[in-house]
């Protein structure tokens, strides 16, 4: 009932019913127990200190992250628990989030504070690795329950774009490495990562994929593309039908040097589009403020909605979904003809 709310769009009454993924009869979630309560938005939390914890996929980890800015306005202190290959990435995207102390404030003059001159005192946030040992905190939240705590609907999603971002030195040596740009770059992902832990999701990663060879429309664009593929089967795949004989575009791959997620967030800042199926890079992409076009699955997830090509949640999405199931010619020839619209608005041509 939660999922279809959702892709409704009745958000209010959605989220609500969404704390059932942790009390439904077959429930693959485990909640986290803790002695600290649930914060779920009615506790002040100035001075206090929250932990959020990652409870799903890295996509849903980096749409709701989002989060964060808006409970350091609130006056809290973020502790946020990440999966290893996000935490570079969440460490230089929230390290410039501060937290303003109400005591220190107090001490400093009057017109002081009025003219802002009261400097920030700690960190706001602090990014750790799941698995390490955890400072003390007075609330924890769900990362996937903060929109119910925020109460959020349709107009009162966080819009802060971007709100993770590149470490400039690294997509320095990037962009050096890519050298002059003569074409549009275009990244691609055309899998979403395999999870043997889940067996339940194999027919819906199956029905979110499409074989590299699907991509074969988009050799007529005349645009530099880059793979963002990462993890099996995909990429062993693409390199036997490489060896076998590709007929889709000439692939520029650097995934091999692409570690965790801070150094993908490099290389995705020295692109113009990133092409994707539903996943993680996706999510990334988009909350970096680039332009994503997402090859959708006729069951979309909830997250994407029906009928509408946008998406409230990322500004610079372009939904092409799949009109039949199973079916992606269609799209893929939709994304030819808008790629090659876009290479000659751009001007970028031999």
């Amino acid at each position: 009932q939660a999922m279809a709310l959702l892709m409704a769009g009745d958000y209010r009454t959605g989220w609500a019913a969404y704390e059932w993924r942790w009390r439904t009869a077959n429930a693959k979630l485990q909640p986290r127990v803790f002695q600290q309560p649930l914060w779920l938005g009615a506790e002040p939390l100035s001075d206090r200190t929250i932990l959020l914890h990652v409870e799903q996929g890295l996509g849903d980890t980096l749409q709701f992250s989002r989060y964060i800015p808006l409970l350091v306005e609130r006056g809290a202190r973020v502790i946020l628990v990440v999966p290893p290959p996000l935490l570079r990435l969440m460490q230089e995207s929230f390290q410039g989030l501060w937290r303003y102390s109400v005591q220190d404030a107090a001490q400093e003059s009057a017109h002081a504070i009025a003219q802002g001159a009261a400097a920030p005192t700690s960190a706001a946030v602090e990014v750790l690795a799941a698995g390490r040992p955890l400072p003390d905190f007075d609330y924890h939240c769900p990362l996937m329950s903060l929109p119910l705590a925020f109460a959020t609907d349709l107009t009162t999603i966080p819009q802060s774009h971007p709100y993770l971002v590149a470490d400039p030195d690294r997509a320095e040596v990037w962009g050096q490495r890519l050298g002059p740009r003569h074409r549009l770059r275009v990244g691609l992902v055309w899998s979403g990562g395999a999870r043997p832990d889940q067996p339940e999701l194999r027919l819906v990663n199956e029905r979110r994929n499409l074989p590299p060879s699907k991509l074969e429309p988009l050799a007529t664009v005349t645009a530099d593309f880059y793979s963002l593929q990462k993890g099996e089967p995909a990429v062993g795949e693409f390199k036997r039908q490489l060896a076998d004989g590709w007929n889709g575009p000439m692939m520029n791959d650097f995934t091999d040097e692409l570690n965790d997620f801070a150094d993908t967030a490099a290389l995705i800042a020295n692109l113009d589009l990133v092409i994707s199926v539903d996943t993680s890079t996706a999510h990334l992409a988009a909350a970096m403020g680039k332009p994503v076009w997402i090859l959708n699955r006729f069951d979309t997830c909830w997250r994407w909605m029906l009928d509408r090509r946008d998406s409230p949640w990322y500004p610079t999405i372009t939904l092409y979904r799949q009109t039949r199931p199973g079916v992606w010619d269609d799209v893929i020839e939709s994304v030819r003809t808008d790629l090659e619209a876009l290479v000659r608005a751009n001007r970028y041509v031999d």
